[in-house]
């Protein structure tokens, strides 16, 4: 004799959509969906293959109600919905068939994702190599990754650029213009835009250094945290180089430090 399964009871779950089944072999949650699919009905049985099946494809829609969710946060490109899946055991075959599936819906499209990707990275002043790191992390392919790295171009790097170092160059203007443009390349380049086209844009811009002393600060403390003792067997000549080095480490012009010192006795 076939083993059957009976449905004892079943009721609407605090799940929406979804319903509390509970069987001769045990309590499932089951998706109104299959409920409605196999007639799931008081009383009713179901061979143990047939409930097997039906469980089967309940799991499969609770997986497939997951990604949904999961989705519905941001966009998500193939290789995170897979690693997601992954993550959650999902057997091979259908997550084949469930991003078959999103992409049929279109819930799943890596070229809109990179341009999404393209536009958002591109409003955050950021670069093409930053653009292409994020790609790659996402998981998307070789072949959109040079496409979308190439769409943005040198004259969308530049214009950025030229945009971005014109709002922030004033907010360092106590240091010396040299240090300025050191700290604005660094910061671009970090942000992943071509050093060639960082080194131009910035040296094609006008900066401003509001000294106010400041060199003449720099020089005193330097002067103050010199040990005499270490230096008293070096000549006055090579003490001043020293200075001067400082000085220059610090992003000062070489033309306003000789014209500072150059009535000082070391």
């Amino acid at each position: 004799m076939i083993p059957l399964v009976k449905i004892e009871s079943l009721k609407k779950s605090k799940k929406k959509g979804f319903y509390d089944v509970e069987t001769s072999i045990g309590k499932y949650s089951i998706s109104e969906n299959i409920i409605v699919r196999f007639t799931i009905l008081k009383e009713k049985e179901f061979t143990s293959e047939e409930f097997e099946k039906i469980i089967s494809l309940n799991n499969d829609e609770k997986v497939f109600n997951n990604v949904l969710n999961y989705i519905s946060y941001q966009m998500r490109t193939e290789a995170e919905i897979r690693k997601y899946l992954e993550k959650k055991e999902v057997r091979e075959q259908y997550i084949t068939k469930c991003i078959k599936e999103l992409k049929n819906l279109g819930y799943i499209d890596d070229e809109s994702y990179s341009k999404y990707l393209l536009s958002d990275i591109q409003k955050k002043n950021k670069g093409p190599k930053y653009l292409q790191q994020k790609m790659k992390e996402k998981g998307l392919n070789e072949k959109l990754i040079k496409e979308f790295v190439f769409k943005y171009s040198p004259d969308i790097e530049e214009e950025i650029l030229t945009l971005e170092i014109n709002s922030l160059k004033d907010k360092n203007s106590n240091l010396p213009v040299k240090k300025q443009k050191q700290r604005l390349m660094e910061k671009f380049i970090r942000d992943g835009f071509s050093q060639t086209i960082v080194f131009n844009v910035i040296n094609h811009c006008d900066f401003t250094f509001n000294d106010d002393g400041k060199l003449q600060n720099d020089l005193d403390k330097i002067l103050n945290s010199l040990n005499k003792d270490k230096y008293k067997d070096i000549s006055s000549y090579e003490l001043k180089n020293k200075v001067i080095t400082k000085l220059l480490q610090k992003g000062y012009e070489y033309s306003d430090i000789k014209e500072l010192i150059k009535d000082f006795e070391f």
